[in-house]
C-alpha cells in the first residue's frame, strides 16, 4: 500500500518461492480485512523492522485487536513468523509483489 516506502527501501524485487508464498499469504489477509487486520502496522503501514513484526505477534494478534476467527489468527501468526525469518528487502519484496509494484518506476 505504500509505494513510497518501497522506493525508499531501494525498490527491492526479490522474486523467489519464499516471497511469492508470503505475497499469497498476505493476499489472504486482505480477503477478510481491508486494513491488514492485526498486521496493519506491517502490511498497511510498511513498518517492516523486526520489532514491529514481533509487536504484531506479541500484542495485536495475542489480543486479537481486529476480532479475527481462529483460522485468521493462525494465518496471521504464520505470516509474522515467516516475516521474522526474512530480510527487510524480502519483506518489502513480498509486500510490493502483493501490491503489484514490480516493473513500475514512476
Amino acid at each position: 500500500m505504500c509505494k513510497g516506502c518501497w522506493i525508499e527501501l531501494g525498490s527491492p524485487e526479490i522474486d523467489d518461492a519464499r516471497t511469492r508464498m508470503m505475497a499469497e499469504l498476505i493476499a489472504r489477509v486482505y480477503e477478510y480485512s481491508t486494513v491488514g487486520s492485526n498486521l496493519h502496522i506491517v502490511l498497511d503501514d510498511w513498518n517492516l523492522e523486526d520489532d514491529h513484526v514481533q509487536w504484531c505477534l506479541d500484542e495485536s494478534i495475542k489480543k486479537n485487536t481486529h476480532e479475527c476467527s481462529l483460522s485468521q489468527l493462525s494465518l496471521e501468526t504464520t505470516i509474522t513468523r515467516g516475516l521474522l525469518k526474512m530480510t527487510i528487502a524480502e519483506r518489502a519484496s513480498a509486500l510490493a509483489m502483493h501490491d503489484e509494484f514490480f516493473g513500475e518506476r514512476s
